[in-house]
C-alpha cells in the first residue's frame, strides 16, 4: 500500500527500501530477480511519488497492440 499513500519522494523511497530489505531478510529468493530489477530502475520508479501519474496505460495499450499483431 505504498503507492497509495500520502508519502512524499522521500518518504516513498525509505518505504520501499525498508520493504525490500525485509524481503531480502525473510531468504525467500523467488524474489531475487524482481528485486534486481527494482535496484536497477529505483529512481524511475521512484519518480511515480513526485506527481503520482504511472505509464500503465500506455504500457497496457502497447501489450495489447503487440497480441494483436
Amino acid at each position: 500500500m505504498i503507492d497509495e499513500s500520502p508519502l512524499s519522494t522521500g518518504q516513498g523511497k525509505r518505504q520501499i527500501r525498508r520493504w525490500m530489505r525485509q524481503l531480502s531478510n525473510r531468504g525467500i529468493r523467488c524474489f531475487d530477480r524482481f528485486l534486481g530489477t527494482l535496484r536497477t530502475h529505483f529512481a524511475e520508479i521512484t519518480h511515480y511519488f513526485v506527481n503520482r501519474q504511472t505509464s500503465g496505460f500506455v504500457e497496457g495499450l502497447n501489450n495489447q497492440l503487440k497480441v494483436l499483431k
